[in-house]
């Protein structure tokens, strides 16, 4: 396959300026063979098929470099009409599946069209859908009442002086103990990893400046408790002797509420 010294710059500059990869290598095949290159090298070289190769150069003979931009192959169309794809959006919004066999059970079901797993997994990608974690919430959670609480947090923030603090607390309870991972082990052995014997925790009762990140204090303690929430804001009260107020956020824990406390 000849070229004439303007085709070839012209190829060879729209190689250079496109981004397109997959134009890239249908130039570089009619390049290529321009100089002499035999069609089992360019397979190699470039990781196509012979049949790809004869393709490329029929559109280039056909077409030119439009005939190389062209897509020649279009997907399979979706066999699900608008509706029925709107109705398996508000299912897939609604309800957890977690294996692409359970979509396309559900497909046939409702709709008694078969899709393929690898089709199914197509459809919902093309549909913006995902596989990824769950995210894990607080069972009791009030989302409303959490954005309510942002908000007045956020204004007691900003409208904060130079006479008082804001502090966080929270009561924590670390284990110390072996984690499973993953890691490359002998098929059909396992690679056992000793655990602690026991339940043993820390409990850790700490507070910290919003408006500070370095003004951290911390109780260590058998139980956190109302005596271990006393000491904290001890400490708290001990450090910050020039502030008029002290605001104190904590969650609904009873140590936090009790009448000792108050």
């Amino acid at each position: 396959m000849k070229l004439s010294q303007s085709a070839r710059i012209q190829l060879e500059d729209f190689r250079s300026s496109t981004t397109d990869k997959k134009l890239f290598v249908r130039i570089s095949v009619i390049i290529m063979l321009s100089e002499g290159y035999e069609m089992s090298d360019i397979k190699s070289c470039l990781g196509i098929s012979i049949s790809s190769i004869k393709r490329y150069k029929k559109y280039y003979k056909d077409s030119g470099i439009e005939g190389l931009e062209k897509c020649y192959f279009v997907g399979k169309q979706c066999e699900l009409t608008d509706e029925e794809i709107k109705i398996l959006k508000s299912e897939l919004d609604d309800q957890l599946y977690i294996s692409s066999q359970e979509i396309a059970d559900l497909i046939f079901k409702n709709f008694d069209k078969k899709y393929s797993l690898s089709g199914v997994r197509k459809l919902i990608k093309r549909l913006g859908y995902v596989y990824k974690k769950t995210k894990l919430v607080p069972g009791k959670s009030d989302l409303v009442a959490q954005e309510q609480m942002v908000k007045e947090l956020s204004k007691l923030n900003e409208e904060l002086t130079e006479s008082e603090a804001l502090y966080f607390v929270d009561g924590t309870h670390p284990t110390h103990n072996t984690a499973p991972c993953y890691g490359w082990i002998k098929k059909g052995e396992e690679f056992p990893l000793p655990t602690n014997t026991g339940r043993k925790r820390l409990n850790i009762n700490g507070a910290i400046n919003i408006g500070n990140e370095t003004k951290v204090h911390v109780d260590y303690t058998d139980s956190v408790n109302a005596q271990s929430t006393i000491r904290l804001l001890r400490q708290i009260l001990d450090a910050n002797k020039n502030k008029s107020k002290v605001f104190i956020v904590s969650d609904n824990a009873r140590y936090y509420q009790c009448r000792v406390l108050k």
